[in-house]
């Protein structure tokens, strides 16, 4: 894998687009899995994957959740994640830095994210052996809290919300510097495509292709506020400034949650990382199963 400085996502100061891509065809000899750890079904399912790469002359690295950075970092050909969603979204954080493919397998409710499940693991992992298997780029975003060295990376979304004391929060909006309104909301959402199905959708937002470019912002439960939900360019640089002393918390694709004071400013952007899946199916399979996934919440 490359590093990210060097990454064929970049061409220049522009993203490369989202098209599909072939994987280059050499031979995927050492695979990463990272597991979940609350059942004992999904563990037994991480030892059978294991054995069965085992068994075909692949190098593993297994390691269960909370492990992702040691697992990356060993120069992967592929990333198996046995979970959920959220198991997909803990490995897609380190992986998109090393521009290594993720493929997950299904072992919770959504899996949006996810490629297959635990009856057609085997299929998927042999076609993938096999080089019939194509590479998906998903957008991300890139967060900056003030006050907080670095920027923070997120695949789903970024929300600004209430924090302990259930107040709404006055929020400042600007849109490419351009001030738009202040607005009085429950949360604030800025989503990817990849996270319009997540809890933009459940707030009203739209669903958005994943192979497109752009971003939702969707307020949540606004007061006597303007916008509504609007999609915007991915070249939208958004800016969230708290303007009143109301407890507030900036959370990162559920996995990272910072607190945000009065006068301090979230700036959020489509980031410079993609992250990598490997499919097996084709890219229209997503309407084909939108519904369906959407019914088992």
């Amino acid at each position: 894998m490359t590093d990210t400085a060097a990454s064929p996502a970049l061409h220049g100061d522009h993203l490369a687009p989202l098209a599909p891509s072939r994987p280059p065809l050499t031979a995927v000899r050492r695979v990463g899995i990272l597991y979940q750890t609350k059942r004992l079904e999904v563990i037994a399912l991480a030892r059978e994957v294991e054995q069965f790469l085992r068994a075909r002359d692949v190098e593993v690295i297994a390691g269960a959740i909370t492990l992702e950075e040691q697992i990356v970092c060993q120069e992967l050909d592929l990333f198996v994640t046995i979970g959920g969603d959220g198991t997909m979204l803990r490995a897609a954080h380190c992986a998109a830095r090393w521009r290594t493919p993720l493929l997950g397998i299904n072992m919770g409710r959504l899996g949006f994210l996810t490629e297959c499940g635990p009856a057609d693991w085997q299929a998927t992992l042999s076609a993938v052996l096999r080089h019939d298997w194509w590479l998906e780029q998903r957008c991300m975003l890139s967060t900056q809290l003030d006050g907080v060295e670095g920027t923070t990376e997120a695949l789903n979304d970024v929300v600004l919300a209430r924090g302990a004391r259930p107040r709404a929060i006055h929020v400042d909006l600007a849109i490419d510097g351009v001030r738009v309104d202040e607005l009085v909301a429950d949360a604030v959402i800025v989503a990817t495509p990849t996270g319009s199905t997540a809890y933009a959708m459940a707030a009203g937002g739209p669903v958005l292709d994943p192979r497109m470019e752009g971003l939702a912002f969707v307020p949540v439960a606004a007061h006597l506020s303007v916008p509504g939900p609007m999609v915007l360019p991915s070249s939208s640089r958004i800016s969230l400034r708290s303007t009143r002393d109301i407890s507030a918390v900036l959370s990162v694709d559920g996995q990272i949650d910072l607190p945000v004071s009065m006068g301090q400013t979230v700036e959020i952007r489509a980031s410079r990382l993609r992250c990598l899946f490997a499919r097996t199916r084709p890219p229209e399979v997503f309407y084909g199963t939108l519904v369906t996934r959407l019914r088992r919440k």
